[in-house]
């Protein structure tokens, strides 16, 4: 994954800058996901079985679900998905290759 984010942000395969900046947005969505799993399972046990820890994970899950959908559906149709913090960083990266 971290060749494939070099790769697509140097831009030193002959992609377009919507495949680019497509596949980034993907990688930082996907790492965005790792880090919040990985923070929700370092929560206290109190907080993280409890009902509002359940509700937030169901919520958090949901979300990134519809986010994915989104993009997806965005993607199909040929147009960039507005993502606001990710898609500020990946066009930065498309820029820079």
């Amino acid at each position: 994954m971290v060749w494939v984010f070099i790769v697509c942000a140097r831009g030193s395969v002959p992609l377009t800058k919507y495949v680019r900046y497509n596949v980034i947005q993907a990688i930082l969505l996907n790492i965005i996901c790792s880090c919040s799993g990985v923070i929700f399972t370092f929560l206290p046990i109190v907080l993280r079985e409890s009902m509002v820890g359940v509700i937030f994970a169901n919520f958090l899950f949901l979300g990134i679900v519809l986010l994915i959908a989104y993009s997806s559906l965005l993607i199909a149709y040929g147009r960039f998905p507005k993502i606001p913090v990710l898609s500020d960083a990946a066009k930065l990266q498309v820029q820079q290759g």
